[in-house]
């Protein structure tokens, strides 16, 4: 009896450490996630600058 109740808390305090580490590489892949949306946002106000900046520039040379 003694032995099988504790593999039942070591199986118990495995399963803990298993969900505690899936919930850590979740909650990991979400920042990650968070950060390159952030990324991918900054870049597109950059392109979008620079296409103004390009059409702007055209423009001057076409009135040359």
């Amino acid at each position: 009896m003694a032995v099988a109740a504790s593999a039942r808390t070591i199986n118990g305090s495995i399963t803990r450490i298993l969900r505690d580490i899936a919930g850590y590489s979740a909650s990991g892949t979400g920042a990650a996630a968070g950060e390159v949306l952030h990324a991918a946002q900054s870049l597109a106000g950059e392109s979008n600058r620079l296409k103004l900046e390009v059409g702007k520039f055209m423009h001057t040379v076409r009135a040359a």
